[in-house]
């Protein structure tokens, strides 16, 4: 019996101040992959951004919606993790 394969991998989910976070067999949370953005949804996130650095939260809630994305995803704090 290969002992590396006699537990497999298994994720669980366990609940943290409030929200679901999924733990991996070696009990890491599990993080969401890296968003990708296009060039279009770039390109409109920095000329939104230069005008207004902050946005109001139905004005994130719009603009993530006409972009296709979630309102944490439409932040200058994600914007600034691409590099921009």
């Amino acid at each position: 019996m290969d002992i590396n394969n006699s537990f497999p991998d298994q994720m669980t989910a366990k609940i943290i101040e409030g929200s679901e976070v999924k733990i991996n067999g070696k009990g890491k949370k599990v993080r969401k992959p890296r968003t990708i953005y296009s060039s279009a949804q770039l390109q409109m996130l920095q000329q939104r951004f230069e005008k207004t650095q902050y946005l109001a939260l139905p004005d994130r809630a719009q603009l993530a919606t006409e972009l296709g994305l979630t309102q944490t995803q439409a932040s200058p704090r994600s914007l600034e993790m691409t590099g921009f």
